[in-house]
Formats: C-alpha cells, sequence, structure tokens
C-alpha cells in the first residue's frame, strides 16, 4: 500500500494513532503486526514539519533488516518523509562518531522503529535513545511485539523515551518504588530481580498505558486467514556428541552468568543438529541432519513458496547446498517471483510483507525468543493474505529443541493474554 492509498482507506484507528502521537508528544503505538503503524507516524511527521514550516530534523532508528526491506525499498521512493530525516540503524547508531553527531544535533522528532529493542535498561542504544528524547520534542515508539516477559519491558521503552516524564527516572529508583522482586542466584551471589508491578502502581500503571500508549488487536474485520501451526518430529538417536553437550548445560551450574547458560544450550542444539562451533574452526561436522531428509522429500519436489527460517549460519550453508538456485536470502529478490525459496534467519524477520508472495513458513532451526518467533510468522499471516498460513516446526525428536520450542510457546501465550486484556481495557 501506498501512503497515497493509505490517506484514502484509513482506518480509525490509525488516525487515533496518529493524534496520539501530536498530543502527547512522547508516545507508543503497539498495533499487530500488519495493522499499520508506520503511516500514521509518517503522517503525524509531516504534519510537525508543516508547523515546523518544511525543516523539522527528524531521526528515524530501526533495524538494518527493517531498513533494507521497507524503509529504502517502499518508503524513501514515495519521497513523503521530511527534507531533514535522517534514516540509521541501531547498530550504526552506538558507534562512536555517529553518537556524537547524532547528540550534536537538535531533532523535532525522533522515530524509533521496532522500539521493544529499548526493552533493556542498560544497552549502549536505550542510553542513546534516552538523552536524545530528553530533548526532543516529539519522541515516538512502534512495535508490534512490545512485551517479552514482563510489563517492565514496556516501562523501559517508556523510560528511553521520557513518556509522562519516566525518563526522569533511573531504572534502579523506579523498580525499588514500584516493583516487586524475587531472590536470584548467580555469578556474584544473591540478586533481587524485580518481576513485576506492585499492587499499588498497577492502577498507575494501567493508567499510563491508557494515555500514551495505544495497542490494536487483530478483528473479525481484518479477515485473517486460517492460521494453522504444526510441529513436526523427526527421529534422532542421541550421539555421544549431543550427550556431551547435555552435560555441558549440567556442568555450567546455577552461578554461571547468562550468557554461559545460553552457550550450553546452543551447544546442545547444534549437537544434535549434527555439527558444533569450535574456536579452532569455523564448524566441526559432526553426522548428517535428519531434517534435510525431510526437506527433500516434502518441500524440494514441489512448486510451492516457502520461507525457511535458520538460526545457525552452517543451516544456511547446508540448504543452500541442497537447494542451489530455487532459494534466495534477498527479500526483494525472493518478490520478484523468480525463486521458490526464502533462507531467512529468524532475527530478521522484520518490518517486510509477504503475504501477497507465501503463505508457507517452515522454521528450520529457531532460537527461544517469542519475538523473533512473533515477528516472522507474521510476514505472511497477516491482513490481505489470501491463503491458509502454515507454520511448520522441525524439531528433532526428545532433544533440546523441544525445550526451546517450549520457551517459545509459553511466552506466546503470555503475551497473547496481556494483548487480549489491554485491549479490553
Amino acid at each position: 500500500m501506498t501512503y497515497e492509498q493509505y490517506l484514502n482507506n484509513r482506518h480509525q484507528y490509525q488516525e487515533i494513532g496518529r493524534d496520539l502521537f501530536l498530543e502527547k508528544k512522547h508516545a507508543c503505538l503497539f498495533y499487530e503486526p500488519g495493522k499499520g503503524k508506520t503511516y500514521p507516524a509518517i503522517e503525524a511527521m509531516l504534519e510537525v514539519n508543516k508547523q515546523k514550516a518544511g525543516k523539522a530534523k527528524v531521526l528515524i532508528i530501526s533495524s538494518a533488516d527493517a531498513i533494507k526491506k521497507m524503509w529504502k525499498p517502499e518508503i524513501e521512493p514515495q519521497n513523503i518523509l521530511p527534507d531533514e530525516t535522517y534514516l540509521v540503524t541501531s547498530m550504526t547508531a552506538i558507534q562512536d562518531d555517529m553518537m556524537k553527531e547524532l547528540l550534536s544535533i537538535t531533532w523535532d522528532i525522533i522515530l524509533v522503529d521496532e522500539c521493544h529493542i529499548l526493552k533493556s535498561h542498560n544497552a549502549k542504544i536505550c542510553k542513546l535513545v534516552h538523552r536524545i528524547s530528553m530533548k526532543t520534542e516529539y519522541a515516538w515508539g512502534l512495535t508490534g511485539t512490545p512485551r517479552g516477559n514482563r510489563d517492565l519491558d514496556i516501562w523501559n521503552q517508556f523510560h528511553q523515551l521520557n513518556i509522562n516524564g519516566q525518563g526522569k527516572l533511573s531504572f534502579h529508583a523506579f523498580t525499588r518504588m514500584a516493583c516487586t522482586f524475587e531472590t536470584i542466584y548467580g555469578a556474584y551471589g544473591r540478586i533481587q530481580s524485580p518481576i513485576g508491578f506492585t499492587s499499588k502502581f498497577q492502577p498507575i500503571w494501567d493508567e499510563m498505558l491508557r494515555e500514551y500508549a495505544m495497542f490494536v488487536d487483530y478483528d473479525e474485520d481484518d479477515e485473517m486467514p486460517e492460521f494453522i501451526k504444526e510441529v513436526i518430529e523427526i527421529e534422532y538417536e542421541h550421539t555421544d556428541d549431543y550427550k556431551r553437550a547435555l552435560k555441558g548445560i549440567i556442568e555450567v551450574g546455577d552461578f554461571a552468568t547468562t550468557t554461559n547458560k545460553l552457550i550450553a544450550i546452543r551447544k546442545a542444539q547444534q549437537a544434535c543438529n549434527g555439527y558444533l562451533y569450535l574456536p579452532d574452526k569455523d564448524t566441526f561436522r559432526l553426522h548428517d541432519n535428519g531434517k534435510i531428509a525431510w526437506v527433500q522429500q516434502n518441500l524440494i519436489h514441489n512448486t510451492e513458496k516457502c520461507v525457511l527460517i535458520y538460526w545457525y549460519q552452517e543451516d544456511f550453508k547446508e540448504l543452500s547446498r541442497l537447494l542451489g538456485d530455487r532459494a534466495t536470502y534477498d527479500v526483494n529478490v525472493f518478490k520478484r517471483g523468480n525463486h521458490q525459496f526464502l533462507l531467512l534467519q529468524e532475527s530478521c524477520g522484520r518490518s517486510f510483507n509477504l503475504q501477497d508472495h507465501c503463505s508457507k513458513i517452515v522454521f528450520y532451526t529457531y532460537a527461544y525468543s517469542f519475538i523473533d518467533y512473533k515477528q516472522v510468522i507474521h510476514r505472511c499471516w497477516r491482513k490481505g493474505q489470501k491463503e491458509t498460513c502454515r507454520v511448520q516446526v522441525l524439531q528433532l525428536k526428545n532433544t533440546i529443541e523441544k525445550h526451546i520450542w517450549d520457551t517459545v510457546l509459553n511466552k506466546q501465550s503470555a503475551h497473547d493474554m496481556y494483548m487480549s486484556i489491554r485491549k479490553a481495557i
């Protein structure tokens, strides 16, 4: 959809979102993927630019993936952004020279696309956005996945964008004032970790969300296609390498850092998929991956277009060798229709639309991130999709992959419940 088509067909909730940005100045749109949150932000941006006599300085921070697949090919060619718009990736923005340049400019608007990247309180991009938003008249956030595990994820986004003055509070001061805690044990001993809001603060938080954030879920009018999700178990005999990797998870221990725990889990996932990344070489091949045979038998012999999701580079190499020139890793090339398969790294599934090109997604390997999973499926399962959307998850039977997938599902249940409650409010 072009911006002109949007203006002629925009929904009431999009107009309300535009007005929320203009009225509150610092606010977020939490629309489900595919519900159209970019154009309301641009419309509000153009109104501010008009007020500034066409000289508004606009900073848009987004992921490299979103810039490459959405902002550059779909938005910029329409020439609808204010003249003094600066588009930068979140990774480029935190480079020392770039940070100095961004902080030296007095921006009128900062827009953070996929603002769930701000859910931490100590990441460099979070600290940068916080410093900019504190002196910027308009600070806006857009995402379809605002919450990972807890409400504090959203408060951090409010803090970095200085919504309702939350930027004036430090993370530690806020959590001591408004959060409940649990005791966890880490590498440095006992730690008090915030897990939720107190009953006293919860009504204040609910009111803050009503005023400064807008949640939009799917509804009957969207005519969403049928969605079928299927786990396909593939036989796997535990090898000695896999058993050693499992033992490594136990040996890491409860007091290890989260990073070391995740490394141990990933080693086990790699081992059951037939390879290991080792310090002295790129990879060490252990055995053939049973998933490749499934792809050969069930995908390669038909003409159905399909997105194949992978997590590790070795998976990409293996699939590329099998599929040859029938596959591409470039979304824009895939949209031209000359390839049957799109090979997509799971963390790169943001801010592009495939509903007119494909309705099937296969997770070959995957991480534990619910946000990545949700972003990926909504590339195909979104408004405008005419076909039944099918998602197949390949899972080596009785392995660590089941635990990883269960983690994704648990986050999904919590997220969906959270969104429905917010919608009811």
